[in-house]
Order: C-alpha cells, then sequence, then structure tokens
C-alpha cells in the first residue's frame, strides 16, 4: 500500500504541487525473486536459497510546476 500528499498552489496562469508519497508504508517483504547459488564444500554440493525482496518503506518528496 502506497501514500501519496499532495498540495496544489495557484499563481496567476502556473501551478505549484509539492508533494510527500511513501511507497509500502505497511513494510510489507513482497518477494521479488529467488537467488539460488551453488557451490562445493568438501566434494559435496551445498545449494544455498536467498530470498530477494522488492522496496522497504520509501519516502520521496517532489514538486510539480505546471504553466
Amino acid at each position: 500500500m502506497d501514500l501519496s500528499i499532495t498540495y496544489e498552489k495557484n499563481f496567476g496562469t502556473w501551478t505549484l504541487s509539492p508533494y510527500l508519497q511513501i511507497f509500502n508504508i505497511g513494510n510489507r517483504k513482497n518477494l521479488w525473486f529467488v537467488l539460488y547459488e551453488n557451490e562445493y564444500k568438501d566434494n559435496v554440493l551445498v545449494q544455498t536459497v536467498k530470498e530477494v525482496n522488492m522496496l522497504p518503506i520509501l519516502p520521496s518528496l517532489g514538486v510539480t510546476i505546471k504553466f
């Protein structure tokens, strides 16, 4: 789930819109992909599995200017 807040202010013929966005506001561990690695230890094949998750909580600030 994401959250976005925008404020819009008009200045004659142009508009200024600062915003705050927060991605993954619930901090869910959404799986992106699974990485499998094989290596030999003492002539025995050992496979390790690593789960790689998507974005953590990620805030973003910005400004949109329309003219």
